[in-house]
């Protein structure tokens, strides 16, 4: 793997929101991208949101995880929802998603993070057998 795996700052808003618009488009989304830019700023300069990961080759972003955390009674404390979890069609298939998905939950144990939430489309079968 020729990529490293870091926690998104406020200097990565542009590249983040580029990964971000690229997901949502592929599933028939077309976000506003002010709506979409303004979310993300907020949670790169908000920790106690939840964090966003960046896969990075050489400076390029080539894939994302977003975690997002919330107070839940159900869970007993801190949970966290795995918002998004997105890797560029070209770097696809080199482990890039299982990385991230690694770090993910690493990450939200290290924050105390008691429960985490996936959500899957019926019909992406390939993140299903990742989130598996």
């Amino acid at each position: 793997m020729n990529f490293t795996r870091r926690v998104a700052t406020a200097n990565d808003l542009e590249q983040t929101v580029a990964l971000l618009r690229a997901q949502l488009e592929e599933h028939g989304q077309s976000p506003s991208g002010d709506d979409l830019e303004q979310a993300t700023r907020v949670l790169l300069v908000s920790p106690a949101l939840g964090r966003v990961l960046l896969a990075d080759e050489q400076g390029n972003a080539i894939g994302l995880a977003v975690l997002a955390t919330t107070w839940t009674l159900e869970r007993g404390g801190l949970a966290g929802w795995l918002d998004e979890l997105y890797v560029a069609p070209g770097r696809r298939g080199i482990g890039v998603g299982a990385a991230l998905l690694d770090r993910a939950i690493a990450m939200a144990r290290e924050m105390g993070v008691r429960a985490m939430e996936v959500e899957v489309a019926v019909d992406h079968s390939r993140a299903e057998r990742l989130y598996q």
